[in-house]
């Protein structure tokens, strides 16, 4: 992935300006494990699960490829992570919704119209990290394979030890191949005082953080921009982790509940 590429560079610039900002204790953690990586198409400790059990699910494609996933926030919009979307020019970018399949022709392949990254997405922190696309076309909302998701009010956040499932495709280890099917896990939400003794720092009030301490379970490069929802609510969009399950270390997600308000406005944009 170019953002990638890019983003790692910008992160490993700056590691000593994030020192200089209170951060030291998460640029030594990210120099020991390798650096923060926003994560991408897989799910790790998950099992195969059809369309029809988390229906609010697409797949973003740029040049007909998997690039992200996102969230079905109503007939006209696309809930994901901003890093998924900045840089890339919105002609390049399309979602299917209604397929378990990333790459099977089926469901409904829509071009994306526009996209409203939040203007203050740092793409160094990954703060704010959320976007919302805008579809060409209505999606058919009928089908069982296809459905908006709820969203939680401003700042009605989800208490650590909620249960809450994230999905994508991808593969099923660090470092593994992608997986064509859709993958599930749930992993529990986990308070940001214990993800921020986790990451040393660096975890924000617009960030929310789910897994397990033992690790094995987690989303991981290329399910960025996919929901994590409690129930029929979306409370957390994939962006960022140190590699991908590790003990000790948390799935972090941009917080819905705490960047709502930004949401309506870009829905009513």
């Amino acid at each position: 992935m170019k953002l990638l590429v890019v983003l790692l560079a910008i992160i490993g610039s700056a590691l000593a300006a994030k020192e200089a900002k209170g951060h030291n204790g998460l640029a030594a953690l990210l120099a020991q494990h390798g650096g923060l990586v926003p994560l991408g198409p897989r799910i790790v400790g998950g099992d195969i699960v059809p369309i029809e059990q988390v229906p609010y699910i697409v797949t973003m494609q740029r040049f007909s490829a998997h690039r992200c996933g996102g969230a079905i926030i109503g007939a006209l919009h696309i809930l994901t992570a901003a890093h998924c979307t900045v840089l890339i020019p919105v002609a390049q970018l399309s979602i299917r919704a209604g397929s378990s399949s990333s790459q099977a022709d089926v469901g409904q392949l829509i071009q994306v119209a526009s996209v409203t990254n939040h203007q203050s997405f740092n793409p160094i922190t990954l703060n704010n990290d959320i976007a919302v696309m805008r579809l060409e076309l209505p999606l058919d909302l009928a089908p069982a394979g296809v459905a908006a998701i709820g969203m939680p009010a401003q700042g009605a956040g989800a208490a650590a030890g909620t249960i809450a499932r994230v999905a994508g495709w991808g593969a099923t280890s660090e470092g593994g191949p992608s997986s064509p099917v859709l993958r599930a896990v749930n992993v529990p939400v986990v308070s940001n005082a214990q993800c921020n003794a986790a990451f040393n720092g660096g975890i924000t009030t617009a960030m929310l953080c789910a897994g397990v301490t033992e690790g094995g379970r987690d989303a991981c490069q290329g399910d960025s921009g996919g929901p994590l929802a409690a129930g029929n609510v979306v409370i957390g969009v994939v962006s960022w982790g140190i590699g991908c399950a590790r003990p000790n270390l948390y799935g972090v997600y941009a917080n819905v509940a705490q960047l709502r308000t930004w949401i309506d406005q870009a829905l009513s944009a």
